[in-house]
């Protein structure tokens, strides 16, 4: 139609055949290049789509579902993405899912792989970049907000084969604002950072917060319903042999001019203050993803290493108490 030189011919349907379309739909068969419905042998590579400046929609139910801007864009439920892929809907449906079913440990997952450079070109990531982040956002009446909550991984090193270090960071927005602020990191070496933390004021019901040699962090109970063997402590009276010192750490950041014990010496009057330290076992194996993965455990040798400054109250009120015994006899003498 439209050309005085057609190269397929359209034939007449049959006597009461209104099915135009698979008529012209088998023509299409065999012309090179044609996309048929329910799919045949290519061949060879194709390419569907334009080769000016318009956009590819694709519909279904007569609505569009999916729009591949002219820029490269996708956006599935959108006509106009502001990123490489956006998703949008209501009533949940612009939720998006991974499923993954196998006979090994990996399941569903999402990298973000990041380089310098270009895709054809790429070269090393460096210290402070990003490699992958997590945002969070929402409409505030005007104008949509895409990061306000945030989780960044980023490189703590400039990298090379062998060296890849990063760190993760957590990023909110406090009300009334709509700046937003890191609020925790954890480090390339494990670390842990919370820097407002330190000037929060906690409530009335509060409670000491441990951590263990295994890095658990928690409470040590003193309800009686978690103790067994309970008797009058013996022995107080020891507390009277500690040392006590002053000091500066090597390390000058860690502080100076210290009031404190030293925990070899501790440890040869009341070990039962002293923790030790804890020596690292460290192997690899690879994991699923084929990447090398270090696994590492812990057993706690013999080096004393910290005092639990906490449980020196209990002695030291059981010799006050002492104490105020013999006052209160010396009084009444």
């Amino acid at each position: 139609m439209s050309t005085l030189t057609p190269i397929h011919s359209l034939s007449k349907p049959a006597e009461g055949d209104t099915d135009w379309a698979s008529e012209i739909n088998g023509n299409l068969d065999t012309l090179d290049g044609a996309f048929v419905n329910g799919g045949e042998a290519g061949g060879a590579n194709r390419t569907l789509g334009n080769t000016d400046s318009y956009d590819l929609g694709f519909v279904t139910n007569n609505s569009e579902r999916l729009r591949i801007k002219s820029d490269g864009k996708v956006g599935i439920g959108t006509t106009g993405p502001g990123a490489l892929l956006e998703v949008a809907g209501e009533d949940g449906t612009a939720a998006c899912r991974t499923k993954r079913c196998s006979s090994n440990a990996p399941g569903p997952a999402f990298y973000g792989i990041k380089g310098r450079g270009t895709l054809a070109s790429p070269s090393a990531a460096q210290n402070s970049d990003i490699l992958f982040g997590v945002m969070a956002g929402g409409y505030d009446g005007s104008s949509w907000k895409t990061a306000q909550g945030r989780m960044r991984w980023k490189a703590s090193e400039n990298w090379s084969s062998g060296s890849n270090g990063c760190l993760l960071e957590f990023e909110t927005t406090s009300n009334g604002t709509s700046t937003i602020s890191s609020r925790m990191t954890i480090g390339q070496d494990g670390s842990v950072k919370m820097p407002d933390v330190y000037s929060d004021i906690v409530g009335g019901t509060n409670r000491d917060l441990y951590i263990d040699n295994t890095g658990k962090l928690g409470y040590v109970s003193s309800s009686i319903e978690d103790k067994e063997n309970v008797g009058e402590l013996m022995g107080s009276e020891m507390i009277h042999d500690l040392r006590p010192v002053r000091f500066d750490f090597k390390d000058r950041s860690l502080g100076v001019n210290i009031a404190g014990l030293i925990a070899e010496e501790v440890e040869q009057i009341m070990p039962e203050l002293v923790s030790y330290r804890r020596e690292e076992h460290v192997e690899t194996q690879i994991d699923e993803d084929g990447q090398e993965e270090v696994i590492r455990t812990f057993t706690t040798t013999n080096e004393p290493e910290t005092v639990n400054y906490t449980r020196l109250i209990v002695p030291l009120l059981k010799e006050i108490q002492k104490l105020r015994q013999e006052v209160d006899a010396l009084k009444g003498a």
